[in-house]
């Protein structure tokens, strides 16, 4: 079993900033945690999660009550991705039309790899 951090900073990464990171076990669950604001009154916030380019899950959380820093649900996404010849993935992420983070926030993505 090999748990890994890929990204632990303060703000979102913007599109297209790119983490990469290695797979080493057979199966994968990527977990996503922590804040972000909707830049807005009322609205949908969210943030889309991308491995090499393909959509692999999203975070989504509505929001009212004015432009607020609120936490998201952490997000368990399991993975099944190839472990051949030491493999290398890019992960990226795009904010919804209105999200934010700024250094207030705090965004972690962490990598659990086990066998089955």
């Amino acid at each position: 079993m090999r748990f890994q951090t890929i990204y632990d900073e303060h703000t979102i990464p913007e599109w297209p900033k790119v983490t990469v990171f290695d797979v080493e076990e057979a199966n994968q669950i990527l977990i996503v945690s922590g804040s972000m604001y909707y830049n807005s009154f009322d609205g949908p916030a969210g943030i889309d999660i991308f491995i090499d380019n393909d959509k692999q899950g999203s975070i989504s959380m509505f929001q009212n009550g004015g432009p607020r820093h609120r936490t998201f649900p952490t997000l368990f996404l399991p993975l099944k991705l190839p472990t051949a010849n030491g493999a290398q993935y890019k992960l990226s992420f795009k904010t919804r039309i209105g999200t934010k983070s700024d250094g207030v926030d705090q965004f972690t993505v962490h990598l659990l790899q086990f066998t089955s």
